[in-house]
């Protein structure tokens, strides 16, 4: 039991730490989990999930105190932008599973897309757009960084690098990108979420582990934390896509001699 709670501490902590770096949180997920030869249950996933979530709601409180506001309110315009962000993401899920996309996708080229997306960090690591306010992104900027969040569904790109550059590439300042990187990812993950309780509602396999659960999300949601604020931090000093990119770079090279 121990040893089993140990092997999910570290897993839950990589993913936590992962989920809103631009590094990749499946490819690590992957390499730890065989590394310590665990079986993710849909109650683990959840939770790690779920704690990630709840980091960005108390990290970026004023923020989702805005999104409840327009809400309540009718009068959406964060809401709006999150929205059109995440509607390319929809319909390129709704279409990768009609097809079963993702187990035609081999797990192979993780670290060709871990070395490729390092490989643009460092080429563009000192381009920042302008726009330094989150809440003047407009739809049609918002429409083209939901189109870069769907290379997200290509294993190893990575949902935070695709956004960021994404909004970088709008116009969006580095400081603005990361921060809408870390509001949009919230429907996904939860969206995420659900469709993985169902699926394995739908298979027999429902969540039985309330203690796993809680256990991963609490873990999950200190890491976030950490990496959150680790992003802001690096971010400030201009240093993100340099460090970030290397750490692809050297991840991709070390995936393509175990995996």
């Amino acid at each position: 039991m121990f040893l089993e709670y140990l092997s999910l501490f570290f897993i839950s902590a990589i993913e936590g730490l992962t989920e809103f770096l631009p590094v990749s949180s499946t490819a690590h997920i992957l390499v730890f989990a065989k590394m310590f030869k665990v079986t993710l249950g849909m109650e683990y996933i959840v939770g790690v999930q779920l704690g990630a979530m709840l980091a960005v709601f108390v990290l970026y409180k004023e923020r989702m105190k805005i999104i409840f506001i327009e809400v309540f309110t009718l009068k959406p315009k964060l809401v709006n932008t999150i929205i059109i962000i995440t509607i390319p993401s929809i319909f390129c899920g709704i279409i990768f599973h009609k097809f079963d996309i993702f187990n035609i996708i081999s797990w192979k080229v993780i670290p060709i897309n871990l070395i490729f997306g390092g490989v643009l960090m460092l080429i563009f690591r000192q381009y920042s757009g302008k726009e330094q306010d989150i809440m003047e992104i407009s739809k049609i900027s918002a429409l083209k960084i939901g189109f870069f969040q769907t290379l997200a569904f290509i294993p190893g790109m990575s949902r935070s690098a695709s956004v960021i550059f994404g909004g970088l590439f709008t116009g969006l300042s580095r400081k603005c990108a990361m921060e809408i990187s870390f509001l949009s990812g919230l429907p996904i993950i939860f969206a995420a979420s659900v469709l993985e309780f169902f699926a394995s509602y739908s298979k027999g396999s429902a969540m039985q582990s309330f203690p796993v659960l809680l256990f991963s999300m609490c873990v999950s949601f200190v890491f976030a934390c950490i990496g959150i604020q680790g992003l802001k931090f690096i971010t400030d000093f201009k240093k993100d896509f340099e460090i970030f990119g290397i750490y692809r770079i050297i991840m991709g090279v070390v995936l393509f001699f175990i995996m």
